[in-house]
């Protein structure tokens, strides 16, 4: 049987994923300059319709990030925190390029992570679509 997905599953690994997650979401979405409407969907994917709203504040979530990395680092193995990375690439494409400021925040996330920054590339090239 398959492992239930960590969106969904009740377990403190899950937890500390799903934390890393949203707050990566944000600061990737926000390399840009701002969060467009194609990441607010991309975000919403994953946590849920109206999960983004104008009432968040964005600053705020992304200093939660590096606290989240470290979470995940204390209860996830590397091919978990590989899965997250992999979602946050999602993200980066969400506007159908990745820009230089994202790839560099993928590529922060990733070093944190002690994640290859290979990674970072492969997923940012592959063909992906949400189910």
């Amino acid at each position: 049987l398959m492992e239930p997905s960590y969106l969904e599953a009740n377990t403190d690994t899950a937890e500390a994923m799903r934390r890393l997650l949203f707050s990566g979401l944000i600061a990737v979405a926000d390399a840009s300059g701002g969060i467009e409407a194609a990441e607010i969907a991309v975000f919403e994917e994953y946590f849920g319709k109206k999960a983004f709203s104008s009432r968040l504040n964005v600053e705020k979530i992304k200093e939660t990030l590096s606290r989240r990395i470290d979470e995940a680092k204390e209860k996830t193995s590397e091919t978990q925190r590989v899965q997250v990375l992999h979602d946050l690439c999602i993200m980066a494409k969400a506007s159908g390029e990745v820009t230089a400021l994202e790839r560099s925040a993928l590529e922060e996330i990733a070093n944190a992570l002690s994640i290859p920054t290979s990674m970072v590339c492969h997923a940012t090239q592959i063909e992906v679509d949400l189910d």
